[in-house]
């Protein structure tokens, strides 16, 4: 046993902690103010808070989620590790950390590149400093990544690392399934509104999101169980093949929905407008970002793609 029971304990009281932390916040937006946003039901919880737009309630619900989901994993793993002689569970517990890691530098990383119009901004107005934002969300995404691989070194350098790819593929699938999950419930208030003007663009920009993620997701969740059970090199065409799809349909959703934003942007029909009554947008940051990063996502996986196909990554993965 290499791990000290100090260790085990720690590991599932920080795990406990982010879990309870994180929990709050993705139950109080995912199940109250996200599903009840285009149906104006929203107002009664986010008027003690902030007013922001449906982007700035869906990301705080899908990573609160995501994390909670991630962490409470991680918890059970610590806590069936306290009375085992053995350190493979409180192993599984520290990646958990670091697939939590990775979610959150994502998550600031998002708030840099693409979500800064929608961070600087959350009353409507345009006195935010997206300046700030950009340098501060930047900062804290390039500390968590440090964070995060300095234990993942650690852990696994020179080892076996089927144990780290499959909880990140599992973190990372957690994090699409929670956007999936949180872009369908949300339809129904969407159809109930009284307002039928949101309908058409705003259903189809949230189906958009729903197939992008929802088939991601499952593909990776399933690369995450082939490679505890084979091994990595023995899945590595089913990772390809994870990472295209992912790559190709996110990049295509981006896409679409950067599209049909520039269209919208300040109109009722945009995911990017700020719930107030004139529906006041905040920038033209987020649509653009949306279509620049969906066209290099694109580009990028038609580039995997070829490599993949490539008589040299073919050596590689016989």
């Amino acid at each position: 046993m290499k791990y000290s029971q100090t260790a085990r304990v720690l590991s599932l009281i920080f795990h406990g902690i982010i879990a309870l932390a994180f929990g709050c916040l993705g139950f109080y937006f995912g199940f109250f103010v996200v599903p009840e946003y285009f149906n104006a039901g929203a107002n009664i919880f986010v008027d003690s808070l902030f007013r922001a737009s449906y982007l700035l309630y869906f990301e705080l619900a899908a990573v609160g989620l995501t994390l909670f989901l991630i962490s409470t994993y991680g918890f059970v793993k610590a806590l069936l590790s306290l009375n085992s002689s053995s350190d493979e569970k409180l192993v599984q517990s520290f990646s958990a950390f670091i697939a939590d890691g990775w979610v959150a530098s994502i998550f600031f990383l998002l708030q840099a590149v693409l979500l800064f119009d929608l961070t600087s901004n959350t009353t409507g107005t345009s006195n935010g400093s997206v300046a700030f934002v950009v340098v501060a969300a930047l900062i804290v995404a390039i500390i968590l990544l440090i964070a995060t691989n300095i234990p993942m070194v650690k852990l696994f350098d020179g080892k076996d690392s089927s144990v780290l790819v499959t909880r990140l593929a599992w973190g990372a699938a957690t994090g699409l399934l929670v956007m999936a999950v949180e872009a369908l419930i949300t339809l129904p208030g969407l159809y109930l509104s009284t307002d039928m003007a949101y309908d058409a663009d705003i259903s189809l920009q949230l189906w958009t999101l729903i197939v992008a993620t929802a088939i991601p997701g499952i593909m990776l969740a399933v690369l995450g169980f082939k490679v505890r059970k084979d091994g990595f090199a023995k899945a590595a065409k089913f990772s390809n093949a994870a990472i295209t799809v992912t790559g190709g349909l996110l990049g295509l959703a981006m896409l679409l929905i950067g599209c049909f934003e520039l269209v919208g942007l300040g109109d009722k029909d945009s995911f990017y407008t700020i719930l107030t009554i004139d529906y006041k947008p905040v920038g033209y940051g987020y649509p653009v970002m949306l279509v620049i990063l969906g066209s290099l996502l694109i580009i990028g996986t038609v580039a995997f793609v070829g490599y993949s196909l490539s008589p040299k990554a073919k050596r590689e993965n016989a």
